[in-house]
Parts: structure tokens; sequence; C-alpha cells
């Protein structure tokens, strides 16, 4: 399973430490809803877009701040607000740290806890905080290996399928999502195109989460 995504998340705000205005949108908010268009794109369509949408968004909301303490303060403040949904992040990542160790705690690291809890894996009750990379990828694995041994019990036919279901639980994705992503020539794929579909939505309800308004957690 490629998890060449991963890589793209930890520098979505690569661009934002030197921002000291709002930069328009360059077109990302052309692309359909998740379940219309996320499946039918390649992994580097996939990343290009969810990191756009963030940075472009971080950017709004924080450009016009003072100073770049200013600004990375404002963007440590807006990743947590928008990927953090269960609290836990801001509980075990250091806020002070480099922005770069910052994102791989509070993305990563949430998006693994996520799947952990939505499909009950050992992994939720003792979350690896310390390497939210390592740990994201352990999930992911543990979740292949615990929907095997559920999908081994069905007849040959329905193996496939049954993983794909399985995963699109696990991912908390809509059943126009899953069918999206079903290609019955190739389970690995698509998977694959499952946790792309998945990475894409996440960042775009994170995205929903940032700044004032009624997305705004408390």
């Amino acid at each position: 399973m490629r998890m060449s995504l991963l890589g793209a998340i930890v520098v979505l705000l690569a661009a934002c430490a030197g921002a000291d205005q709002p930069r328009p949108p360059s077109g990302t908010g052309n692309f359909p809803s998740t379940a219309e268009k996320a499946a039918s794109l390649t992994d580097d369509e996939a990343k290009e877009y969810a990191t756009e949408l963030a940075k472009e968004r971080v950017v709004a909301i924080c450009g016009e701040s003072r100073g770049l303490a200013a600004q990375m303060t404002c963007a440590r403040d807006e990743i947590f607000r928008g990927f953090d949904t269960t609290g836990e992040a801001q509980r075990h990542c250091d806020a002070d740290a480099p922005i770069k160790d910052l994102l791989q705690c509070a993305v990563l690291g949430s998006f693994g806890y996520e799947i952990a809890l939505a499909a009950d894996l050992p992994q939720a009750a003792d979350y690896n905080w310390q390497d939210p990379k390592a740990a994201l990828k352990e999930t992911v694995a543990s979740l292949a290996k615990a929907q095997t041994d559920v999908c081994m019990e069905s007849s040959l036919a329905e193996i496939e399928p049954c993983m794909v279901r399985g995963f699109g639980a696990a991912f908390s994705l809509t059943e126009q999502q899953v069918a999206a992503c079903t290609d019955t020539s190739a389970s690995g794929d698509s998977i694959d195109c499952l946790l792309r579909v998945f990475l894409v939505h996440r960042f775009e309800s994170a995205v929903a989460r940032m700044g004032p308004g009624e997305g705004q957690r408390a």
C-alpha cells in the first residue's frame, strides 16, 4: 500500500512562514466534491490539492499578523483548530516545537488516532504521539491485518469487496465514496484510493474548521 501522500502533509505550511499578506486562491477551489473527484485524482494531484487548500487557508487567516512570531503562533493555533478533532493532539504535541514537528504531530497524529478509534484498534489505547508518522503507518498496517483476518472468513469472491468495505468504514467514508474507489481487479488499488479520499476529505474538513465562524471549535 502506498503512503506517498503522507510525506507532503508535513510541508503544507512551508510558504506561510514568510507570508505578510493573504494570497488569492490558485484554483484549488475548482475541484468538485471529494466523493465526485478525489477517487479519480492521482496521488500527486491529491497531494497538491490538499497542500494548497490548507496552506492558502492558513495564509489567508494568519498572513496579516504582524511579525513572523505572530504568524507562526496563529498558524499553530489554526492547525490545532482544524486537525485536532479529539483534543488529543493538544495534549500530546509540543505547541512550541518547530512547525515541521508540530505538523507531524498534530496532522499525522490526528489522522492515525482517528483511524485507530474508528476501527477500535489496539493503537488507540496507547497511541505513539512521539513518532506520529510511524504511528500512522503502523495503524494502517494494523487495520489491514485486522481486515484481512475478518475477510478471510468470506468466500473467495467476497474477500476483496470485504476489504474495501472494511477500510471505508474505518475511514468513515460514505457509500458513494467507497463505490467510487471500488476496483474488483485489485484491492490494493482500491485501498490506496480510499486512503487518498480519506486524506483529501480530512483536509477539506480541517480547512472548514479553521478561522472564525461556525466551524470554529470552542
